[in-house]
Protein backbone atom coordinates (compact mmCIF):
# COMPACT_ATOMS: atom_id res chain seq x y z
CA UNK A 1 0.00 0.00 0.00
CA UNK A 2 2.81 2.34 0.77
CA UNK A 3 4.30 1.53 -2.59
CA UNK A 4 1.03 2.33 -4.33
CA UNK A 5 0.83 5.52 -2.40
CA UNK A 6 4.40 6.31 -3.38
CA UNK A 7 3.61 5.49 -7.01
CA UNK A 8 0.52 7.76 -6.95
CA UNK A 9 2.55 10.52 -5.37
CA UNK A 10 5.22 10.13 -8.03
CA UNK A 11 2.68 10.15 -10.83
CA UNK A 12 0.90 13.12 -9.27
CA UNK A 13 4.23 14.90 -8.91
CA UNK A 14 5.05 14.20 -12.55
CA UNK A 15 1.63 15.47 -13.64
CA UNK A 16 2.08 18.55 -11.48
CA UNK A 17 5.51 19.15 -13.03
CA UNK A 18 4.04 18.82 -16.53
CA UNK A 19 1.16 21.15 -15.63
CA UNK A 20 3.60 23.63 -14.05
CA UNK A 21 5.73 23.47 -17.20
CA UNK A 22 2.70 24.14 -19.36
CA UNK A 23 1.67 27.04 -17.12
CA UNK A 24 5.16 28.46 -17.35
CA UNK A 25 5.07 28.15 -21.15
CA UNK A 26 1.62 29.77 -21.27
CA UNK A 27 2.78 32.55 -18.99
CA UNK A 28 5.80 33.21 -21.23
CA UNK A 29 3.53 33.16 -24.29
CA UNK A 30 1.09 35.56 -22.64
CA UNK A 31 3.95 37.86 -21.62
CA UNK A 32 5.24 37.85 -25.19
CA UNK A 33 1.77 38.60 -26.60
CA UNK A 34 1.22 41.32 -24.01
CA UNK A 35 4.55 42.94 -24.93
CA UNK A 36 3.61 42.77 -28.63
CA UNK A 37 0.20 44.34 -27.93
CA UNK A 38 1.81 47.07 -25.83
CA UNK A 39 4.23 47.84 -28.70
CA UNK A 40 1.28 47.96 -31.10
CA UNK A 41 -0.69 50.26 -28.77
CA UNK A 42 2.34 52.55 -28.44
CA UNK A 43 2.71 52.64 -32.23
CA UNK A 44 -0.99 53.37 -32.73
CA UNK A 45 -0.88 56.16 -30.14
CA UNK A 46 2.07 57.68 -31.98
CA UNK A 47 0.16 57.52 -35.28
CA UNK A 48 -2.87 59.07 -33.62
CA UNK A 49 -0.77 61.92 -32.19
CA UNK A 50 0.81 62.55 -35.61
CA UNK A 51 -2.60 62.58 -37.29
CA UNK A 52 -3.95 64.94 -34.63
CA UNK A 53 -1.04 67.29 -35.34
CA UNK A 54 -1.71 67.12 -39.08
CA UNK A 55 -5.42 67.79 -38.50
CA UNK A 56 -4.55 70.73 -36.24
CA UNK A 57 -2.22 72.18 -38.86
CA UNK A 58 -4.79 71.68 -41.60
CA UNK A 59 -7.46 73.30 -39.46
CA UNK A 60 -5.23 76.35 -39.00
CA UNK A 61 -4.52 76.44 -42.73
CA UNK A 62 -8.23 76.18 -43.44
CA UNK A 63 -9.01 79.13 -41.15
CA UNK A 64 -6.30 81.24 -42.76
CA UNK A 65 -7.55 80.32 -46.22
CA UNK A 66 -11.14 81.15 -45.25
CA UNK A 67 -9.98 84.54 -43.94
CA UNK A 68 -8.01 85.18 -47.13
CA UNK A 69 -11.00 84.22 -49.25
CA UNK A 70 -13.26 86.48 -47.21
CA UNK A 71 -10.82 89.37 -47.72
CA UNK A 72 -10.67 88.68 -51.46
CA UNK A 73 -14.48 88.46 -51.59
CA UNK A 74 -14.86 91.78 -49.78
CA UNK A 75 -12.27 93.46 -52.01
CA UNK A 76 -13.95 92.09 -55.14
CA UNK A 77 -17.34 93.26 -53.87
CA UNK A 78 -15.96 96.75 -53.19
CA UNK A 79 -14.32 96.88 -56.62
CA UNK A 80 -17.51 95.66 -58.27
CA UNK A 81 -19.54 98.32 -56.48
CA UNK A 82 -17.01 101.00 -57.43
CA UNK A 83 -17.08 99.91 -61.07
CA UNK A 84 -20.89 99.87 -61.10
CA UNK A 85 -20.91 103.39 -59.65
CA UNK A 86 -18.42 104.52 -62.29
CA UNK A 87 -20.51 102.98 -65.07
CA UNK A 88 -23.67 104.69 -63.74
CA UNK A 89 -21.89 108.06 -63.57
CA UNK A 90 -20.47 107.58 -67.06
CA UNK A 91 -23.91 106.72 -68.42
CA UNK A 92 -25.37 109.85 -66.83
CA UNK A 93 -22.60 112.01 -68.27
CA UNK A 94 -23.05 110.38 -71.67
CA UNK A 95 -26.81 111.08 -71.56
CA UNK A 96 -26.13 114.67 -70.56
CA UNK A 97 -23.56 114.97 -73.32
CA UNK A 98 -25.94 113.52 -75.92
CA UNK A 99 -28.78 115.80 -74.85
CA UNK A 100 -26.44 118.80 -75.16
CA UNK A 101 -25.32 117.63 -78.59
CA UNK A 102 -28.93 117.30 -79.68
CA UNK A 103 -29.61 120.85 -78.54
CA UNK A 104 -26.52 122.28 -80.24
CA UNK A 105 -26.52 120.17 -83.41
CA UNK A 106 -29.81 119.31 -84.96
CA UNK A 107 -28.76 116.22 -86.91
CA UNK A 108 -27.67 112.73 -85.92
CA UNK A 109 -24.81 112.68 -88.46
CA UNK A 110 -23.07 115.48 -86.55
CA UNK A 111 -23.66 113.56 -83.33
CA UNK A 112 -21.96 110.47 -84.72
CA UNK A 113 -18.93 112.50 -85.72
CA UNK A 114 -18.60 113.90 -82.21
CA UNK A 115 -18.90 110.44 -80.62
CA UNK A 116 -16.02 108.99 -82.61
CA UNK A 117 -12.72 108.87 -80.81
CA UNK A 118 -9.38 109.37 -82.51
CA UNK A 119 -9.08 105.69 -83.41
CA UNK A 120 -12.58 105.48 -84.92
CA UNK A 121 -14.35 103.76 -81.99
CA UNK A 122 -17.27 105.07 -79.93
Amino acid sequence: MEEKLKMYKTKAGEKLAVAAGRLTEQEASFDSERAEYEREIKHLRLLLREKDEVIGAMSGDKKRLENDLENVWQAATRDNQRMQDTVRKSKRKLKEHRSLQGAVFGSDSDNELLNLSSDGEY
